[in-house]
């Protein structure tokens, strides 16, 4: 595959720029901290699995915009929906029948496996997922007594929404115990799954806070996040709401939030507000072209077998790895806790791209698949990783 694996040049010529004050902090950083300091690589384009720098080098990549880009960079069936459509009305905020095409769409792929029925459900698509997390709040506040909003995950506890940005811990590490300022009846959590928690662990969590009558929102903006979700969907059972990000339509800023509809017929006493769906069109809903292009996504995702055929790529790359380095959780490849290319992971990142791969910026992060890794390109990585990571061991 000629230069696949061509090394790496440590700093672009962007970068050698005496003028770029954009990039300058990072330059500073490693002349203070040493030459094992990662040097951002700056990225030219991007390209089905690839990316390319301004030096010329390629590399395979492996983070994939945080796991956004399931059909890879630049698939010629988005980019050609982007480009038609942005000549037929950008503006955003306007509802059209693309609208209700899409929610089917989002329901038939991403809901299969769960006891949640369309018929039940009410769809609200925005222009980015922090846009999604904002109007839900936003609409629920109107309607509900006393609504906080709470950001829960296993890396970062749990903190608070609010003017003060400050963090409350909340759960212990483990989860089980609640401390005083836990969130209360009428409030709203944001609960993303990610790789430190146990599906046990978050079946406690969801029964403590339904048990107080909390809202229940999962985050699963991040594509690990509604493959953790997928594989355990019992976990639904006392979630109003679910929330997806800019993987659903292939790495553009995107938002969908799909509620249960008994969740929109609610009311607060004494409240101004009318009820949650005679408020809905307060939420711009994305530019058309947006619209368009999540749908163009959702039939090249089920051309390629769907969630399911990607899970089988990710299951066909991680039985080519060594497991002494890599190990697989609901789907999902992730160095191994402890080893010691985890330990000291910013110096072997550098290691990686040196060797032509683009790994996600922490150990912590799961090594991202899509559809335009070929078995040919994951046959020659897996090899390849293996030696590398052998290398750093002996």
């Amino acid at each position: 595959m000629g230069d696949f694996f061509k090394g790496l040049n440590i700093g672009t010529r962007i970068l050698s720029k005496a003028g770029s004050t954009i990039f300058s902090r990072y330059v500073a950083c490693e002349e203070k901290m040493g030459p094992h300091t990662l040097v951002p690589i700056i990225i030219k384009r991007g390209k089905g699995p690839y990316l390319y720098d301004y030096d010329g080098n390629r590399f395979v990549d492996f983070y994939m915009s945080a796991g956004s880009l399931l059909t890879g960079h630049a698939h010629p069936r988005i980019t050609k929906v982007f480009k038609s459509w942005l000549g037929r009305g950008y503006a955003a905020g306007y509802l059209t029948a693309s609208h209700e095409l899409l929610a089917r769409r989002f329901f038939h792929l991403y809901f299969g496996n769960t006891s949640w029925k369309q018929d039940e459900l009410m769809w609200i698509f925005v222009d980015s997922s922090e846009a999604a997390k904002n109007s839900l709040f936003s609409l629920l506040s109107g309607n509900r007594c006393r609504c906080r909003a709470f950001f829960l995950d296993g890396e970062k506890g749990i903190h608070r929404g609010d003017n003060k940005n400050r963090n409350i811990e909340v759960f212990s590490k483990d989860f089980r115990s609640l401390g005083r300022s836990q969130p209360r009846n009428g409030d709203l959590v944001f609960f993303t799954f990610d790789a430190s928690l146990a599906a046990h662990d978050v079946e406690l969590i969801f029964n403590r806070l339904h048990e107080k009558g909390v809202f229940i929102a999962t985050d699963e903006t991040h594509f690990s996040s509604y493959l953790r979700f997928r594989a355990h969907p019992n976990l639904l059972a006392s979630v109003c709401a679910r929330i997806f990000g800019p993987w659903s339509v292939s790495g553009f800023s995107f938002g969908a939030i799909a509620v249960k509809n008994g969740v929109f017929a609610k009311k607060r006493e004494n409240s101004d507000f009318p009820p949650l769906q005679e408020t809905l069109w307060f939420v711009s809903s994305p530019p058309l072209h947006k619209i368009k292009a999540a749908t163009a996504f959702t039939h090249l995702l089920e051309a390629g077998g769907g969630i399911g055929g990607l899970i089988e790529k990710q299951e066909f790359f991680f039985e080519r790895l060594n497991p002494e380095y890599f190990k697989q959780i609901d789907g999902m490849i992730f160095v191994k806790w402890g080893t010691e290319p985890a330990r000291n992971f910013e110096h072997y990142s550098l290691l990686l791209l040196e060797k032509g791969f683009y790994f996600p910026p922490v150990y912590i992060a799961p090594l991202a698949l899509s559809f335009a890794h070929t078995e040919e390109i994951l046959n020659k990585c897996a090899e390849k990783l293996n030696s590398i990571f052998q290398s750093i061991d002996r």
